[in-house]
């Protein structure tokens, strides 16, 4: 990359030559310019983007977001969601189901900063279970049409089971999860057209007392727009 981009100083590292490597190249005004280009892009609704924790990449970055009134963010790992917490992120959610292990890390994490809003994922009521006694919140994950994790929105009867089994252990039901991806949506629309959510539950669908306007359909797109090095532009 800094081959690539030698003609343009911007890019260019002070003494390099001192520079003990591999190391991680960081240009502030270029992901500062980034959160700036994608807020524009919301309308300036900062609620509207969950940033990925692997976007962001460093405590840095994370405070960065979060000053620009970003709150909402995503994550893998347990690590990843340690950091977000210590960051001051409001709203996590774990972007994988977490089983075993990864459960009660996730437990001890909730029970350290209550005043985090933590989310989880979950396709069966076995996983549904692991969290029963616990302060976090579930979501339900939908299947796309990447076939890997996740109920497929036309299995109606089964995510209405599923969301009935959230209320019945007294956890709090936070919506549905759908990973919108660009290489996703074509694929499912031509194999399933109620693919997307929002066809296949209709308007005044009641989740065990729960009606739209006390849940949401979280969609994240798998857009990173901190990517260093590279500068968003606004579309034309």
């Amino acid at each position: 990359m800094l081959n690539e981009f030698a003609w343009d100083e911007r890019y260019r590292v002070p003494r390099a030559d001192e520079t003990l490597t591999p190391a991680l190249v960081v240009y502030p005004e270029m992901i500062a310019s980034n959160i700036a280009s994608t807020l524009k892009l919301l309308d300036g609704d900062a609620n509207r983007w969950r940033v990925h924790i692997k976007t962001a990449k460093l405590d840095y970055t994370l405070r960065m977001l979060i000053e620009s009134g970003v709150c909402n963010f995503k994550c893998a790992t347990t690590l990843e969601l340690l950091v977000a917490c210590r960051s001051a992120a409001r709203d996590i959610l774990m972007a994988y189901p977490a089983l075993g292990a990864n459960a009660r890390r996730v437990r001890e994490i909730a029970a350290a900063f209550p005043d985090v809003r933590i989310s989880v994922l979950a396709e069966n009521e076995e996983q549904v279970l692991q969290w029963q006694g616990s302060s976090v919140g579930v979501f339900v994950d939908l299947n796309p049409g990447m076939n890997r994790t996740g109920i497929e929105p036309r299995h109606k009867d089964e995510v209405l089971k599923l969301v009935r089994a959230v209320g019945a252990l007294r956890l709090q039901f936070r919506g549905l999860h759908y990973y919108a991806c660009r290489r996703s949506l074509p694929q499912a629309r031509q194999r399933c057209p109620a693919h997307s959510p929002t066809k296949a539950f209709a308007e005044g669908d009641s989740f065990t007392g729960y009606r739209r306007g006390r849940w949401s359909i979280t969609m994240r797109r798998a857009w990173h727009s901190c990517r260093p090095g590279l500068r968003i532009s606004q579309p034309r």
